[in-house]
């Protein structure tokens, strides 16, 4: 269900290996080269075929690499989304047995940066920003500036404040090829912007699980299918805030970023994707009849493992028309996800500014800094109610942000590892019209990282950071164990989630409403052949 720490998936638990056969396990990996590979401007596609040997262990991770043809140096710094970093290369992920879907996740770039949201703060900044270039890390700007960067002090900024000393990968007083140095910018090292050259990109490496519920729960005896496993990811498009945002060079000190056109040559190296996997194995042992025979025997009676799957339903939340100006507008959306039948574990929604993008222009990205990922909060109140089986989940709506972030966190079973600034505008906004207060928002107007946010809502700097990962969620489970039934049962009546927002003068844009819905599953594996029931 999350990123976070969960038993590791024992196939061989359906016929008890003993300690003493465990030691006998081996473990190998394989680099496994794509089997078709497709890219355009307008998306792409990348497919594996698993091998047909072995246990399929957890631990399956995909190499990509992300190039920039245009790039021109100083001139045109193009970057990944903040956050997301090189998920926004990837839309969706499915894995198939011959042509049985058993796991699909759609629009994994922005699902994953919400489960980054739980994971603890110092993973995210060792580990994460190597492994898929996520930047994430927030401090308490100390900087004792006079000029421009004088009131970002005591507000949070992207964690990178004096040279050496912030976040491996993001410096503060970048100097650029032409030595310009600007205490007012925050901007990353340029070894993690995207080059121009496969020799100077990094590669990174995603694990497979994030993306894959499926994988934590379930071992797939390779070795005893006849039919093929596929996993197929399908690539998001060049646009403007899906693989990259462009990066301003840095400005003289104490002048403001200069805008920089997008460059839609992002490019995922096809020499850098390739799937690594391990296959578990179970070594014969001499007058026994080895754990790899036992699994075969019961594979042919049949095996019957639960694991989960998202559901993915999206609407449109319009924009206040006409634009309020005296006061704020409530604009409400009632959405039927349908799910009838189903058994849903939990729900999770991301509701991001709407991005349209034509055949000859594209527009600015959801967001300046984080790209086209993450979940706008109102700037006065939201509130959720879910509706199953014609009946309120919660007896009056959710109505404050502290209600949910607390929701949200009981759906992973620990809190959100946020800060207030992100995830709400309380104490931020000022007057009828719920205008952004400068001195009270929690990140500044004038620190600047890597140069974006220039024309952006509110003023420009890291402001566009204000209330802008409020994902929500709703724990619909009796127990975070996978077993069958722990989720709720959803009858014929459809399931409905009504969302009501705040919309102001100044954040009054349509809205994607994103809706994960995670249900339970039933896979039977005999005679080499698998079925799915629940779906």
């Amino acid at each position: 269900m999350s990123m976070m720490n969960r038993p590791r998936p024992n196939l061989m638990n359906h016929i008890g290996v003993s300690s003493g056969e465990a030691q006998d396990m081996r473990v190998e990996t394989r680099v496994l080269e794509p089997r078709t590979f497709s890219q355009s401007r307008s998306g792409g596609q990348v497919s594996f075929d698993l091998p047909r040997e072995g246990l399929l262990d957890q631990d399956i991770f995909l190499d990509i690499q992300l190039t920039n043809t245009a790039y021109a140096g100083a001139g045109a710094l193009m970057g990944m989304p903040v956050m997301a970093g090189v998920l926004g290369c990837l839309q969706t992920g499915t894995i198939y047995y011959n042509n049985i879907l058993l796991q699909q996740t759609t629009e994994l770039a922005q699902l994953l940066q919400l489960k980054m949201c739980f994971v603890e703060q110092d993973i995210r900044d060792q580990t994460y920003q190597v492994k898929v270039g996520s930047f994430s890390g927030i401090m308490v700007d100390t900087d004792s500036l006079t000029g421009a960067g004088a009131t970002s002090v005591g507000k949070y900024s992207m964690n990178a404040s004096n040279v050496g000393r912030g976040i491996v990968g993001l410096q503060e007083g970048v100097i650029t090829a032409t030595g310009v140095i600007n205490p007012d910018q925050y901007d990353k090292v340029p070894d993690y912007r995207i080059s121009q050259t496969t020799a100077n990109a990094p590669t990174y490496s995603l694990p497979l699980k994030w993306i894959f519920p499926f994988l934590s729960q379930i071992q797939l005896p390779l070795g005893l299918l006849e039919g093929q496993i596929r996993i197929v990811f399908d690539f998001y498009a060049d646009f403007n805030g899906n693989r990259a945002i462009a990066y301003s060079p840095v400005p003289a000190a104490g002048a403001v970023p200069g805008a920089v056109a997008f460059l839609n040559d992002n490019v995922i190296t096809e020499s850098s994707v390739r799937l690594v996997v391990d296959l578990v194995y179970f070594d014969d042992v001499p007058g026994q009849v080895s754990p790899m025979e036992r699994l075969a025997a019961e594979v042919l009676r049949g095996i019957e493992l639960v694991y989960t799957d998202y559901t993915y339903i999206e609407s449109v939340i319009r924009a206040a028309v006409p634009a309020p100006v005296a006061n704020p507008t409530a604009v409400d959306t009632n959405t039927l996800c349908g799910l009838d039948h189903q058994v849903v574990r939990n729900l999770l929604i991301a509701i991001p500014n709407r991005v349209d993008y034509t055949s000859t222009a594209q527009t600015a990205p959801s967001n300046a800094i984080l790209g086209n990922f993450g979940s706008c909060a109102s700037q006065g109140t939201t509130t959720l109610q879910i509706v199953i089986n014609n009946q309120n989940v919660y007896p009056n709506a959710i109505d404050t942000d502290a209600k949910l972030f607390n929701e949200v966190s009981q759906v992973f079973n620990t809190p959100m590892k946020t800060n207030k600034g992100f995830t709400s505008w309380v104490g931020s906004t000022a007057g009828a019209a719920l205008t952004a207060n400068a001195p009270q928002e929690a990140f500044p107007r004038d620190k600047w990282f890597c140069g974006l946010g220039v024309g952006a809502a509110f003023a420009g700097g890291q402001s566009c950071l204000q209330g802008s990962v409020q994902y929500m969620g709703v724990n619909l489970s009796r127990t975070h164990d996978n077993i069958l039934g722990a989720g709720t049962a959803v009858g014929k009546s459809p399931l409905e989630v009504r969302i009501t927002l705040q919309q102001t003068a100044e954040v009054n844009r349509a809205r994607r409403l994103m809706i994960w819905a995670e249900c339970e599953r039933v896979m039977i594996i005999k005679g080499g052949q698998i079925m799915v029931s629940g779906s």
